[in-house]
């Protein structure tokens, strides 16, 4: 894959919803992840490999994460929390907060 951070089966993927540049996964290894893809813009990467999308409003937006070519080597991934001993099933953000909960 282009991607991969987690070593067991992710459980929850969250845009975050201020900031969509910015994803959060858990995961059933006991891991949480922050991608960081606000680089896939700034970078000029994109300018001809970004796929647009339309919304239920019929307006058109481009999202960084639609294209595999965007996206390689330009995200940063950062794990928030040391490795927890048993899965995180699920996790929500409000603002600045993370909140994640697990077996």
């Amino acid at each position: 894959t282009l991607l991969s951070a987690h070593k067991a089966p992710i459980s929850e993927v969250k845009f975050h919803p201020d900031q969509p540049d910015h994803i959060f996964t858990c995961s059933q290894g006991g891991e949480l992840w922050h991608w960081n893809g606000s680089s896939i813009r700034s970078s000029g990467a994109g300018s001809g490999t970004l796929v647009s999308s339309i919304n239920m409003d019929m307006s058109t937006t481009t999202s960084p994460w639609l294209s595999s070519e965007a996206v390689k080597h330009k995200v940063e991934t950062t794990n928030l929390v040391s490795q927890q001993p048993l899965p995180i099933n699920s996790l929500d953000l409000l603002g600045h907060s993370l909140l994640f909960g697990g077996d």
